[in-house]
């Protein structure tokens, strides 16, 4: 019984949802690392997705809501990380599609 008390406390998180800034963090650090964002661009989009998570949004509302802040983050992007965004994008809807499956 003791061995099962001593377990690490961070194998309860697996399986449950991140808190909103936690998502806020990790799509910055994702898209800092594919597209090695300027401190003004991090800057507007942590503030995006702040926005964008700190919202309870509808199921039906999501894809939408999603596009919304995609053209919103490419706006502020150059032309180089604008294909890097989209190519990323792209990935990442092929493997949640290949995860439906």
């Amino acid at each position: 019984m003791t061995v099962l008390c001593s377990l690490p406390m961070s194998a309860q998180k697996r399986g449950q949802r991140l808190s909103p800034e936690e998502m806020v963090n990790k799509k910055v650090e994702q898209l800092d690392k594919v597209l090695t964002l300027t401190d003004s661009q991090e800057k507007s989009v942590r503030s995006l997705y702040t926005d964008f998570y700190s919202k309870a949004i509808k199921r039906e509302e999501r894809k939408a809501k999603l596009d919304e802040l995609n053209k919103s983050i490419e706006a502020l992007l150059t032309d180089e990380q604008k294909k890097a965004f989209t190519e990323w994008n792209s990935k990442k809807a092929e493997r949640a599609s290949k995860r439906k499956q």
